[in-house]
């Protein structure tokens, strides 16, 4: 919990009585990435519908298929804004977009995947997600009222490693 105050105490305002009262859930590796990875082989998936220049229509398809196609449209769902989880979501959809291609952008996930979560070992996930994030810090502020608001801690007891992902944006 001290990281995550001191973390947030530097984000912006921090309202020390609403931050006692926040409460943290420990989720899964499948709760923490969410609908948008697959957790068979790592894949990001575009969750919806994809509509190619071609005509070809795909449903949920893997990101990496999306490689070397020309999207002429896609749409699907978000996510409810601090029902918590969806890592992958929080990635694959920032605010202004992802630069390069689909397989650039599976790459640098995998990348991010292993610094926070080594497949090697065991980790415990906490979602600190809600509604109210907004009344512990401002930080959320913004999040809360379109992209999303994300709180999670990690830890690895082998490596005796703590990450804190917090995560809020609009446009």
């Amino acid at each position: 919990m001290a990281a995550i105050h001191d973390g947030l105490a530097n984000t912006g305002s921090l309202n020390e009585s609403a931050f006692a009262k926040l409460k943290g859930r420990q989720i899964s590796l499948g709760q923490f990435f969410g609908d948008w990875y697959d957790p068979a082989d790592g894949g990001l998936i575009k969750l919806g519908s994809v509509t190619t220049v071609g005509g070809q229509n795909l449903s949920n398809p893997k990101l990496v298929s999306l490689e070397n196609l020309q999207v002429a449209s896609s749409g699907g769902p978000g996510v409810e804004v601090g029902a918590g989880g969806q890592f992958a979501y929080a990635y694959l959809n920032p605010p202004y977009g992802l630069a390069g291609t689909p397989v650039e952008i599976q790459s640098r996930f995998d990348d991010i995947r292993e610094a926070i979560l080594p497949k090697a070992h065991a980790a415990t996930i906490f979602d600190w997600t809600n509604p109210s994030l907004d009344k512990v810090s401002d930080y959320f502020t913004a999040g809360k009222e379109w992209w999303g608001i994300f709180l999670f801690s990690i830890y690895i007891p082998d490596l005796q490693k703590l990450t804190i992902i917090a995560g809020s944006a609009t446009d």
